[in-house]
């Protein structure tokens, strides 16, 4: 190859570099402008990289196509540069799609179940064509919507009944075909069944889902959603958390209730954990009180609007995660260092007091765990808040920046918020600012256990928690402090670093297969040493020995089963009586 084509090569790829460079630059541009996250000091870091390759770029056309050495060094500096510009606008995009979807999840899902007798010939629902099918109406759910798009699947008559027994009564009499019935109600109605002794114990034995389907509803947020400059005034936001995994959207049992109010300014954020049976007057309705998680049946804003009464106080916006959510962030930030008060093992791990590092997984069940916790349902709350706590400390540390791409993946389709895209950004800023560390402080409503009638299961008493009133007046005077400016104290150690890894859980089995592994090496070790006399005794004699052998290891399995036996009788004890202490049906 001449030097005249070397340096001919050489120009055409300082254009196209040039070219490269130039619509990178322009993206980035608008990306900075249209997702506005960034704080002034970063504007003014973009502005002096966007003009270094305006600078690159009119050299790269300007510079005289014979100066070789030159011209090689603006075109390494393009490269860099554009491949910095490609990184960074990979970041832009996904950050404005992230922040573009998140509105556009502004409904609940109800999933409606069709239901016939097990023993029926109807296995499609096509089969229930001119067949006779019965619902209950009542104003919880939109129950109209769902008859009218199964109108557009089969031709049916509707047969409407007074209440959920007589509908599954009559489906078990055979005097309707099918019924139609919100699954997230149907999952209440057969965990309550137990304790109730109602027809939907036998449920899931006598009946079959034939066909099921979703009804999107708009959330209305105008009468709940009460705006505020997050980066300057104190706001409410109610964090839902759902008892299911899968679509976010889907209406279910508010499993976790907690008011996270947060000052901008002082930079504290107060948790409030309000137990899932606490008896409260849900909103819009009247007689039977209920369960503050049946609320989460009846949608987000039923919930909202219940605590709102409860506490006396706005909820500017609420944020509704499932099970599924948990484990995608806490994974995507690389794990949370999370603070315990107790040591306690769940169903699978062991955590140890102090901080615990923990995935997903983990916090999930760190999170979920109560039977083998003295105070139940209460320490579960302050457990919940304390994986909360750990996630506000990484999300507001260098992690967002290294672990960033994924954090935002690990949240699309994992929560809906009535917060719109510029309150967001504006937090987003505020933090990119000062990366300054976040006082939180943690705090629980409290009551005494009862057995009452509920407005969602008015058939028979249920297990519910009485309000006791100190501890609301306790939280509405730690929220008016907070909104005041006034310093809260923390409830977390300083974390030093020095977190415990937390263990798989040790069952009874493992021990009795450890024991069984070292029983066998013993023998092994005793049959070896057998087989080595062998050559200096008598078979006679040997046959004698490991018979001796035998029956040695005979009563040594013995006095182990024994031991072990008393051993599950303790524990089955302890269970038994922490159950009694406290009912754990939903």
């Amino acid at each position: 190859m001449t030097k005249k084509r070397k340096i001919n090569k050489l120009n055409t790829y300082s254009i196209i570099i040039s070219i490269i460079l130039g619509v990178l630059t322009l993206l980035n541009i608008y990306s900075v402008i249209k997702i506005n996250v960034f704080p002034f000091k970063y504007l003014i870091l973009f502005f002096i990289i966007f003009i270094l390759s305006i600078v690159l770029i009119v050299f790269n056309f300007k510079l005289n196509k014979k100066k070789k050495k030159a011209r090689i060094t603006l075109c390494c500096a393009s490269t860099i540069l554009s491949l910095i510009f490609l990184v960074m606008f990979i970041y832009f995009n996904k950050t404005f799609g992230f922040l573009n979807k998140i509105m556009s999840k502004n409904y609940k899902t109800e999933n409606y179940i069709v239901v016939v007798n097990k023993n029926s010939n109807y296995n499609k629902i096509n089969k229930l064509k001119g067949k006779e099918i019965s619902y209950v109406k009542t104003d919880i759910y939109n129950i109209d919507k769902a008859l009218e798009t199964l109108d557009k699947t089969i031709t049916y008559t509707k047969a409407q009944k007074d209440d959920y027994e007589l509908l599954l009564q009559e489906l078990y009499d055979n005097k309707t075909d099918a019924i139609i019935m919100e699954e997230s109600y149907k999952e209440l109605l057969v965990s309550e069944a137990s304790a109730t002794k109602s027809l939907y114990t036998t449920f899931d034995e006598k009946t079959k889902v034939i066909y099921s389907f979703e009804v999107k509803i708009e959330n209305k947020n105008d009468d709940i959603e009460k705006d505020v400059n997050v980066s300057e005034e104190p706001f409410n936001v109610y964090i839902s958390g759902m008892d299911t995994y899968g679509k976010i959207s889907s209406i279910s049992r508010s499993d976790v209730n907690i008011i996270a109010s947060v000052n901008p300014k002082t930079k504290q954020v107060l948790l409030t954990t309000i137990p899932r049976d606490y008896y409260v007057q849900l909103d819009g309705t009247t007689g039977y009180k209920d369960k503050l998680t049946h609320a989460g049946i009846y949608g987000i804003d039923k919930s909202q609007k219940t605590i709102q009464n409860l506490l006396g106080i706005d909820i500017n916006y609420y944020v509704k995660v499932n099970f599924t959510s948990l484990i995608k962030m806490v994974d995507a930030v690389g794990g949370v260092n999370v603070y315990s008060k107790y040591s306690f093992s769940g169903e699978k791990y062991t955590f140890k007091q102090g901080y615990n590092k923990m995935n997903g997984e983990q916090a999930l069940e760190f999170s979920r765990t109560r039977k083998t916790l003295a105070g139940g349902d209460r320490a579960r709350g302050e457990n919940q808040e304390a994986v909360i706590a750990a996630l506000i400390s990484k999300i507001c540390s260098k992690a967002i920046i290294t672990n960033y791409v994924s954090i935002l993946d690990s949240l699309e389709d994992t929560f809906i918020t009535n917060m719109d895209q510029s309150k967001i950004t504006e937090l987003i800023k505020m933090q990119l600012d000062d990366m300054a560390k976040w006082n939180v402080t943690s705090i629980s409503l409290d009551g005494t256990n009862a057995s009452e009638y509920t407005y969602s299961y008015q058939h028979q008493k249920l297990y519910v928690m009485i309000p006791t009133q100190s501890t609301i007046d306790n939280a509405k005077q730690k929220i008016n402090a907070l909104f005041s400016g006034e310093s809260l104290e923390s409830s977390y150690k300083e974390d030093n670093g020095n977190a415990a890894t937390v263990s798989t859980k040790t069952t009874t089995s493992t021990i009795k297969q450890e024991t069984t592994k070292q029983e066998t090496a013993k023998t092994n070790e005793t049959k070896t040493s057998v087989t080595t006399e062998k050559n200096q005794n008598t078979e006679a004699k040997t046959e004698i020995d490991t018979e001796e052998i035998k029956n040695e290891q005979t009563l040594k399995d013995e006095k182990q089963s024994t031991t072990e036996k008393q051993e599950d009788s303790s524990s089955a004890c302890s269970t038994e009586n922490n159950n009694c202490s406290e009912n754990t049906s939903n």
